[in-house]
């Protein structure tokens, strides 16, 4: 006992500030988030959706699949199980001492918090509750979710602070020292406080990756499939300021390929996007990218570059 309470109870008051913290920014990335569903990529409709009012009447559109959860230290996955049902998401948990499972809507994986950079897609939250302390690296855990986290995403850290007696002699952190962590792996710290016990850190990346498709020039979106174009652009977007700058340009060797499960293959020579900006994409393709965590946008005619960034909110700088 502690100050009267238990440490299970402790713990507990841990996981109820984890749901609270993990629901709000899983809201802020439910479906819908990029615009009305009427206006999503893979639809037929050219009806105006809100990011396209800049442009027109260029046709425009968007998919936003479903919220993906990613929790680091996740133990047997009752919290991250809970979560994904209660909040529609996609879910998985890596532990380095979990039994690896697959329960829909839920994949726990026998894997290091440090290490989650290893997992295919990007998740919308990442986050770990009473787990950071275990963690013998926890820079590079920063890092690995940092790297693998979706369009507008957040990352949520719960843990005992530094100073509490558990009783178990294990190493805590001060907010400050985690806020830092998280500062040095390219995030912007929105909250950090702390109470009796614990303290709560939740940041978002700075900056994000766009692949835009284009043209052999660079200068225009194409009207051709996904598959098809010459080359992508890549632009590191700030999210807070809506601005994109050009830094790279990739050739797609597979434009003139007819594999199966195309998509896939062109999508990861761009995989460390986390939004991709194209013409049309297949519906099957559509599907393969938005449930990996993509934030995808289509435009249904030939863009200028410079266009088809503001259509999506986005000043070239």
């Amino acid at each position: 006992m502690l100050f009267g309470v238990s440490l299970s109870e402790m713990e507990e008051r841990g996981h109820d500030l984890v749901e609270a913290l993990v629901s709000e920014a899983a809201q802020a990335n439910a479906p819908g988030r990029f615009g009305d569903s009427a206006h999503r990529a893979g639809s037929d409709q050219t009806a105006q959706g809100p990011l396209d009012a800049s442009v027109g009447q260029a046709h425009f559109g968007w998919a936003d699949g479903p919220v993906r959860l990613l929790e680091a230290g996740c133990g047997s996955g009752g919290l991250l199980t809970k979560l994904a049902r209660r909040l529609d998401a996609k879910a998985v948990g890596v532990d380095p001492y979990a039994v690896p499972r697959l329960e829909d809507p839920v994949v726990i994986e026998r894997l290091p918090g440090e290490e989650i950079d290893r997992i295919e897609g990007r998740f919308h939250v990442i986050f770990s509750v009473m787990s950071l302390h275990h963690m013998t690296r926890p820079e590079a855990f920063f890092r690995a979710a940092r790297s693998i986290a979706a369009w507008r995403s957040t990352l949520v850290i719960v843990d005992w602070k530094d100073g509490v007696d558990t009783g178990i002699p294990e190493q805590y952190f001060e907010p400050a020292a985690v806020s830092q962590m998280a500062i040095r792996a390219g995030c912007t710290v929105e909250v950090a406080r702390e109470d009796r016990w614990h303290f709560m850190v939740t940041a978002r990346p700075r900056t994000s990756l766009l692949a835009v498709a284009a043209d052999d020039q660079g200068a225009f979106v194409p009207a051709t499939m996904f598959g098809q174009a010459p080359q992508f652009v890549i632009f590191e977007v700030n999210e807070t300021l809506r601005q994109a700058r050009r830094i790279e340009v990739r050739p797609n060797p597979h434009r003139h390929g007819l594999q199966h499960e195309k998509t896939l293959d062109v999508w990861r020579l761009v995989q460390d996007c986390a939004g991709l900006l194209s013409s049309r994409v297949g519906s099957r393709g559509v599907e393969r990218l938005v449930d990996r965590g993509v934030a995808l946008f289509q435009t249904r005619q030939r863009m200028d570059m410079a266009e088809a960034l503001r259509a999506v909110g986005l000043s070239l700088v």
